[in-house]
């Protein structure tokens, strides 16, 4: 008996020992897990008969690899009803299992108390691929959810050219009314003009629209230096173009911090959208439309602002219901002929599990499984967003790679074997892209125009995307322009809601021509007077400026 016993705790102790290295980062549950999340809807998304935002093949494949029984606590639109119903969950302390969230709404659930510490199951369960990924950067974007030495969320990692945005522009109307791709902001309004009054798409009279703008679920008019990224329909392109970075901590010509929108690019590029809108070239239902996306699709809006992804989304729909719809990607050239962007922090997007529930380490294990299977996902009927608790994971250098590669690999200079080798891992989908390349991509490699594309290709989503989209900021040099702050002070906590409010107001009242640009002027004041002074102060303090 007590040899027995000795051997039962010598294995029982060697067993701890190895608890780490036994944790399967892919294994799926003994027994059903329960995990109810929150969920950001899309009202253009048409699902296949008999499938929704609770059951697809992507929500279904997560289910199905790691044993979930995942149930939506709530759903809300992507954009401002999303982060309401987000606001209203932590103001009541009532969290759903899971949650994506920004890095303010992350801050205020981590002050007060609402999370789960992830650090020991990241340690544990955390895919070498997802580690790896993380290397890439340093592991700076798990810096960024440290707080006290510990570990809150999952963050996204981008590629270092994730930030752009861009332009989209319908080409083949360029072509049919024999004008150039417009190169300024100055360009793009009269192409615009021309896009309404003849009406190459047939339209009809009245109903084409120049330039779309946000919908109403749109969070901001712009980004900001909380949430800095790419996204659609937002006015970035125009404010850039301008020289001008609202809502970001720039240096002043002091060397001190000033706020961008107080700066008098913000303030030209204001009195040229008035204009714009005034004219009929800006969308005339700006900030009212339900959604900008449905105009994209039915083919009535022929230029639109948006990330090198759209042709995951809205592009598919958009040629499906126009094969013909040759929709590129410019990047416009500012009064001193520089292409500019304003560039995000290392994450903005974060996926967390609530204080208590038992099982905290299902967030690292479902992005395991994105990370490996998510290849093989139909990206022409479903999006990537609808998988639970996706915080987007890339090397930092992936779309660079993986651009020139296509390119080789499509132009025979290699093939598709020479990927096979250990060194391509944490490049997790380039060896399905390099085969996907060739049946997806037709005639001259450098021919971008979309009759030389298999539409038919399930992979088509992705390489549009990858060669199409990062054509703008990998053709010419890019001005990049970062923000000398990205995280809230308690100042910014505590007043800057406020201030955001009244900042959107002033950008949207002015374009619709609702008030005239002298409210601008006023605007600059009130901000100061009403909490920006004191946030400035403590900006200049915490950078040591």
């Amino acid at each position: 008996m007590k040899r027995l016993l000795v051997s039962l705790l010598t294995v029982s102790l060697v067993l701890s020992a190895f608890v780490p290295g036994l944790a399967d980062p892919f294994g799926p549950y003994p027994e059903p897990l329960r995990l109810s999340i929150s969920q950001a809807t899309d009202s253009t998304i048409v699902f296949p008969e008999g499938m929704d935002w609770e059951n697809n093949d992507i929500i279904n494949h997560a289910m199905q690899a790691l044993n979930l029984a995942i149930t939506n606590a709530w759903q809300a639109q992507s954009g401002n009803d999303y982060r309401q119903k987000v606001a209203l969950s932590i103001g009541i302390g009532d969290l759903p299992d899971g949650m994506n969230v920004n890095y303010a709404e992350l801050a205020a659930m981590v002050r007060f108390g609402l999370l789960a510490d992830l650090t020991e199951v990241y340690e544990e369960y955390a895919s070498d691929t997802m580690k790896a990924l993380f290397a890439t950067n340093n592991n700076l974007n798990l810096e960024s959810v440290t707080f006290d030495g510990k570990l809150y969320a999952l963050p996204n990692q981008a590629v270092s050219d994730d930030d752009y945005c861009l332009v989209w522009i319908r080409k083949d109307w360029v072509d049919a009314l024999g004008l150039e791709m417009p190169k300024t902001v100055q360009d793009l309004a009269a192409v615009a003009k021309e896009f309404i009054e003849k009406d190459p798409g047939g339209n009809g009279e009245g109903m084409t629209i120049g330039i779309l703008g946000p919908d109403s679920t749109t969070e901001r008019p712009t980004f900001d230096f909380l949430v800095a990224g790419n996204s659609a329909h937002r006015l970035d392109p125009i404010f850039t173009a301008f020289g001008a970075f609202p809502g970001f901590w720039l240096e002043g010509e002091d060397g001190k911090p000033v706020y961008g929108t107080l700066l008098p690019e913000t303030r030209d590029a204001l009195e040229f959208m008035r204009d714009l809108y005034a004219d009929g070239i800006l969308d005339p239902q700006i900030g009212l439309r339900k959604d900008s996306n449905e105009a994209v699709v039915s083919g009535q809006a022929g230029i639109w602002f948006g990330p090198w992804w759209a042709g995951y989304w809205p592009l598919p729909n958009a040629v499906k219901e126009n094969p013909e719809a040759n929709w590129q990607s410019i990047l416009l050239l500012d009064k001193d002929g520089n292409a500019t962007s304003h560039m995000q922090s290392v994450s903005n997007q974060y996926a967390v599990i609530r204080k208590d529930y038992p099982n905290p380490e299902v967030v690292i294990k479902l992005n395991n499984v994105l990370l490996r299977d998510e290849h093989g996902f139909d990206m022409t009927t479903f999006t990537a967003g609808m998988y639970p608790l996706r915080v987007p994971l890339a090397p930092a250098d992936e779309l660079v790679v993986t651009r020139e590669m296509l390119r080789d690999v499509y132009n025979g200079v290699r093939s598709v074997e020479d990927f096979e080798g250990p060194e391509w891992d944490a490049y997790k989908l380039i060896r399905g892209d390099v085969r996907d390349i060739l049946t997806t991509k037709t005639g001259d490699y450098d021919n971008l125009d979309i009759s030389e594309w298999n539409l038919e290709s399930p992979a088509w989503a992705r390489m549009y995307s990858i060669v199409v989209g990062t054509h703008p900021f990998y053709s010419q040099p890019v001005k990049n322009v970062y923000s000398l702050l990205y995280v809230p002070t308690p100042q910014i906590e505590e007043k800057y809601p406020t201030l955001q409010k009244m900042e959107d107001e002033m950008i949207m009242s002015i374009i619709t021509g609702q008030v005239g640009i002298e409210e601008y002027d006023l605007f600059v004041e009130k901000w100061l007077a009403q909490g920006g002074a004191d946030i400035t102060a403590e900006v200049t303090e915490t950078l040591g400026m």
